[in-house]
């Protein structure tokens, strides 16, 4: 019984399909990110698409370039700014991170270290005399 499972490791681990399975791991990985972004993405723009219905029922003017739009044309416009600026907002944030990830050593070896007093502790004794 051992002798099979040793047998069959090896044999799992000569296939390469430990390779395959990091692979498959990554990529499981990599797409679920994606799927996250892209929730987040359309959550922003159904928001934003709801700024031009909540300011037309509120009576708040919207800005000139939309004045000769169908409302409708409007609500596509606000969704597709809100999309866009969540993807600008993903992409700034993950390339600060990739930066200060880059760049972590050289904080470490600038730091400045903060100054240390040595203070000596004085204790002041009296006499009961």
């Amino acid at each position: 019984m051992i002798e099979q499972i040793l047998g069959q490791l090896t044999q799992f681990f000569q296939m390469g399909n430990v390779l395959l399975f990091i692979i498959l791991f990554v990529f499981v990985i990599i797409a679920y990110k994606i799927f996250q972004c892209a929730v987040k993405a359309v959550i922003a723009g159904v928001i934003a698409a709801l700024f031009p219905v909540i300011a037309y029922f509120m009576g708040i003017p919207l800005p000139a370039m939309f004045a000769g739009m169908s409302f409708l044309s409007r609500i596509l416009w606000f969704g597709f700014f809100g999309v866009a600026g969540y993807i600008v907002y993903f992409f700034a944030t993950h390339a600060l991170k990739t930066v200060r990830f880059v760049l972590s050593p050289f904080r470490r070896l600038f730091r400045s270290k903060p100054k240390v007093v040595n203070k000596s502790i004085v204790v002041k004794v009296e006499d009961d005399d």
